[in-house]
């Protein structure tokens, strides 16, 4: 974690390692916060990895930006994209029991409308969804209207929001059923997000993690598991989204 940050949970301090998911990051000292942003999804968001357990993106998302934000990221480990959507209005949601990088998690958060409820207003809302679905055999078809009840509950709010694809895993070679469902997915997904329709309801974004999060077993990407992105993964991920929302939060900015 970055010595100029802290994480806050509901007003306390707490450590990244506890069993809640929703977490604030909160601008440095002596800044000037403008603009809001979230980070909502599953382990991926959450950052989980065989080393210090928890580096989510948005850490080093918030920190690569050139203007001060506020962030706020809730990852519920072994969450689909489904499960998020029916419960979009739970307080709680306790999130899957499962054991992940060699330990068992079971964090709670709220469901995305809840959450947008409670803590107010953000300015643009990330969603990394539906990898757990195509492990289940959830139907494509269903993981994409998902995922967008997912964003149409942030633009009902008056958020924008950022589409990201599903990404390779090591459970996705080529050819398998997985990898098929993945990519089937990862068309709708983009034909949707990138449609003149989605953008006048607040797609800002689509964001290809194919590109951005190759898998492989030598670029240090990815964790040994195989499934979820390193340390290093998470904050190359975060410097590269960076880069490519810089330009939105420009329009947002006051």
């Amino acid at each position: 974690m970055a010595d100029d940050s802290v994480w806050e949970l509901m007003g306390s301090m707490v450590t990244a390692n506890q069993d809640e998911a929703l977490r604030c990051l909160v601008a440095r000292s002596g800044d000037e916060v403008c603009l809001r942003l979230l980070c909502y999804g599953d382990s991926l968001t959450a950052g989980l990895h065989s080393g210090d357990l928890f580096s989510p993106y948005g850490e080093t998302l918030q920190l690569s930006l050139d203007r001060a934000v506020e962030l706020w990221i809730c990852g519920l480990c072994g969450e689909t994209a489904v499960n998020l959507a029916e419960r979009m209005h739970a307080e709680e949601i306790c999130g899957v029991k499962t054991r992940l990088c060699g330990q068992t998690w079971n964090r709670s958060g709220p469901g995305l409308q809840r959450l947008l409820q409670d803590h107010g207003f953000f300015d643009l809302v990330l969603v990394v969804a539906g990898t757990n679905d195509i492990y289940v055999n959830v139907a494509p078809e269903r993981v994409v209207a998902a995922i967008q009840d997912l964003h149409r509950a942030c633009h009902l709010a008056g958020s924008r929001t950022v589409v990201l694809s599903l990404p390779p895993s090591s459970c996705t070679a080529d050819g398998n059923a997985e990898e098929k469902s993945r990519h089937e997915v990862n068309d709708l997904l983009q034909q949707w997000a990138t449609s003149q329709a989605a953008t006048q309801q607040g797609v800002a974004l689509y964001v290809d993690l194919n590109i951005l999060m190759p898998f492989s077993t030598e670029n240090g990407l990815w964790d040994a598991d195989g499934l979820h992105f390193s340390k290093a993964g998470s904050r190359s991920l975060g410097m590269k989204l960076a880069a490519l929302i810089g330009w939105l939060l420009d329009e947002n900015a006051p």
